[in-house]
């Protein structure tokens, strides 16, 4: 008869433990905090071709000024097309000439591991104008932009910003935020 003293002696040196004896089982693990945002529609929109852009912020209230205050958008937005994985905002699909648009769209956003209390998620409407002179806008534009010398005038809130070329075609409509923690 041994005892398990001895057992532990006459181990071998392989990683494999002897018949008889349990050793703890070690999983591979990782966290991710990660939300699934699917909108579905929007109800009674004044204007028709309509698109919605999402991203993830920290919001503010600043007594002084009496408002909410955005900080820029981070990159923790999946991005569903070429490029890098995270950008700051994705687009849905258009809805092309619809009054009570709906999508079908899925966004996957990736959360800090600690969610603070301003933390929030920003809805903006835009309208997406299909007529009118849109090419000659555009490189009127162009030719503006090249024209310029000096660093570019284009507000960050402006979504032509990411868009060398601009986007004279989109119109905003408004702003929606959700409290990520409420």
């Amino acid at each position: 008869v041994t005892t398990p003293d001895q057992t532990k002696k006459r181990m071998p040196a392989s990683d494999a433990p002897p018949l008889g004896i349990q050793r703890e089982p070690s999983f591979a693990t990782s966290f991710c905090n990660e939300l699934f945002l699917y909108p579905r529609s929007l109800q009674d929109c004044a204007k028709r071709n309509v698109v919605v852009r999402v991203e993830l912020r920290r919001c503010t209230w600043h007594e002084e000024f009496s408002m909410l205050v955005a900080s820029p958008p981070l990159r923790n937005v999946h991005n569903q097309r070429r490029g890098p994985a995270a950008v700051r905002h994705a687009y849905t699909s258009v809805a092309y000439h619809a009054h009570n648009p709906h999508f079908l769209d899925e966004f996957k956003i990736k959360l800090p591991l600690t969610l603070e209390r301003d933390h929030v998620l920003m809805f903006s409407v835009f309208n997406i104008r299909v007529k009118g002179g849109g090419r000659k806008k555009l490189l009127g534009k162009a030719k503006n932009m090249l024209a310029h010398k000096g660093p570019a005038s284009v507000a960050p809130e402006d979504p032509s910003a990411d868009d060398p070329w601009g986007s004279p075609a989109l119109e905003l409509l408004g702003v929606g935020v959700l409290s990520l923690n409420e």
